[in-house]
């Protein structure tokens, strides 16, 4: 007994990490069932063990290299699974820089697992550095990040996560008190721009179709697999699993089968008279959804969108003669940087504080404004074709968005039912009627659409 109690006392003081009784990861699971606590310790453990790395600049460096997409002014996602075995300093990878990084609290969850648990049972877990950041240069000399960390649910009470820091700050960002973070930060979340596909079942890790993100595929869809499957990563989850990203695969579609004919750019001879009156009975005369545009904010505009950077559009079209949807269309993973969102100001700055157990630290804040009297943002071209010689007086579209949020039931790659917001019940956003002889105009939905049509 004598030699246990010593063994325990040496083992607590070899131990000096800071411990943060308040912000405890056991506190945040104790009352969740197993599966979830599993995830949600894992998820917070992961985080902080990326926010103790980020103390490194090394590590810092290789965070923005990677990160940076110059084409796109906006920053990619680094998926753990895929990016594992990166160099990072010239000697060690990624995985070995975080198992270096793994502090007292969570050894005392994982022991030395935390990266093989990670990369089993989370395998869609990414670090995404916030797009409207992008125009802030990071400098990696003076500056370290803090680290946000979604969870499979907000810890205490609505939408609250964790923030930690490597100098051992550790905070809730209470997401229902403010619309935008006060920190300059790196995500720690699941992946909005990959989906972890079975491509024997082209299903998601969640059991969830990719036929829901891209419906318009199925049409085409053995012409369009191989194109699609090009495009795809490879995994460590076995040669059927692989990351697809999800709007690349869209581009891949609106390549090949998005409409490029001459309604377009004109109408061809009709003058003021109505296209389908005019034009011959054998004509092919469609119908074409030209582009889509947001015409109001959606940056930080509502409690829970802290770590969305992307939605789902999802656009039916109600054929009147038939009296039943048809064309289900999606664009999926649509980034807000692409519609146009950014702050017209932003800077960082480190501040110093007094805090007890820490002393004087610093800890990285920003401050920016965004427009809010912007109303437009850039216009996503679609050309997609709704219809051909149906002869209808109007019809309507509705326009949806959705996430898919990160709840994962299983703890592995195998197939359960999931329980999330499919496109077949996505909540409507945007209705309108349109008649096929008005002269293509702007349309405002009741939301935050406006769509283009060429008749």
């Amino acid at each position: 007994m004598k030699y246990l109690i010593l063994i325990l006392f040496f083992g607590v003081f070899a131990c000096k990490c800071p411990i943060n009784e308040q912000y405890l990861i056991l506190n945040w699971t104790k009352n969740l069932d197993s599966i979830t606590k599993l995830r949600t310790e894992l998820r917070l453990s992961f985080g902080k063990t990326i926010a103790n790395a980020l103390g490194n600049k090394k590590f810092r460096d290789y965070i923005k290299k990677i990160s940076e997409n110059l084409s796109d002014s906006s920053f990619k996602e680094i998926l753990f699974s895929v990016h594992q075995n990166d160099l990072v300093d010239g000697s060690n990878s990624f995985k070995q820089i975080i198992k270096k990084y793994v502090d007292c609290e969570v050894k005392t969850l994982f022991g030395d697992s935390l990266v093989e648990k990670t990369l089993l049972y989370d395998p869609c877990v990414c670090l995404k550095i916030p797009d409207f950041l992008f125009d802030l240069n990071w400098n990696t000399v003076d500056f370290a990040p803090c680290v946000y960390v979604q969870t499979l649910n907000s810890l205490d009470g609505y939408q609250d996560y964790m923030v930690y820091h490597f100098s051992g700050y550790q905070n809730l960002i209470k997401d229902y008190e403010y619309t935008k973070p006060e920190h300059y930060y790196i995500m720690v979340k699941y992946s909005e721009d990959y989906s972890l596909v079975n491509t024997d079942t082209w299903k998601n890790e969640k059991g969830i179709s990719f036929f829901e993100f891209l419906p318009q595929v199925q049409s085409n869809w053995p012409d369009l697999q191989s194109l699609i499957l090009d495009k795809s990563i490879t995994t460590m989850y076995g040669s059927n699993f692989v990351f697809i990203a999800k709007y690349e695969a869209y581009k891949v579609w609106s390549q090949k089968y998005s409409y490029h004919g001459t309604l377009l750019s004109q109408s061809p001879g009709c003058g003021e008279q109505c296209l389908r009156d005019c034009a011959k009975q054998d004509d092919f005369v469609p119908t074409t959804l030209d582009y889509v545009q947001v015409t109001n904010p959606l940056f930080y505009q509502e409690p829970g969108t802290l770590f969305n950077e992307s939605t789902t559009l999802i656009f039916g079209f109600w054929n009147s003669g038939l009296g039943s949807f048809e064309n289900l269309f999606a664009i999926p993973s649509i980034r807000f940087k692409k519609l146009g969102f950014k702050p017209k100001s932003i800077y960082l700055k480190n501040i110093y504080n007094n805090y007890e157990n820490l002393g004087y630290i610093q800890v990285p804040y920003i401050d920016f404004q965004y427009d809010q009297d912007k109303k437009s943002g850039n216009k996503i071209n679609v050309n997609y074709e709704i219809t051909s010689k149906l002869k209808l007086p109007y019809f309507q579209f509705l326009v949806g968005s959705f996430t898919y949020k990160d709840i994962i039931k299983n703890c592995n790659l195998e197939y359960t039912q999931p329980y999330e917001i499919h496109a077949s019940n996505c909540p409507i956003q945007g209705v309108d009627i349109i008649s096929y002889c008005e002269p293509a105009l702007i349309r405002h939905s009741p939301s935050f659409i406006a769509c283009y049509f060429n008749y």
